[in-house]
């Protein structure tokens, strides 16, 4: 896990993006240039407050550790210290999966 040395600005989030399945449910092969990327990943650094053009304080309403589900083309993506990461506007998350603590 990387030791993120970085805070997002301005309402962005960094996830680390879950790896692609290498094989169906059936056990086929799904080689490199048909796997699609999920669009789901780990919450690994967040914003700490931005303030709007109309002056309103806005917190984040995700952090580290949350599983989040994201706009499948809106991340920018980056490396950090090889590692690949998604840039995302929280906007541009879906939900947050929640455990079931049964």
């Amino acid at each position: 896990m990387t030791n993120l040395k970085l805070t997002p600005i301005s309402g962005r989030v960094v996830v680390r993006q879950d790896k692609a399945s290498d094989t169906t449910e059936g056990g086929l092969f799904i080689p490199d240039v048909a796997k699609n990327k999920p669009s789901c990943g780990i919450v690994v650094a967040v914003y700490e407050s931005y303030t709007t053009s109309k002056g309103a304080t806005v917190y984040p309403q995700v952090k580290v550790g949350d599983r989040v589900i994201f706009v499948p083309f809106a991340p920018e993506r980056f490396t950090l210290d090889g590692e690949e990461l998604l840039l995302i506007r929280e906007s541009d998350i879906f939900t947050v999966w929640i455990k079931d603590e049964k």
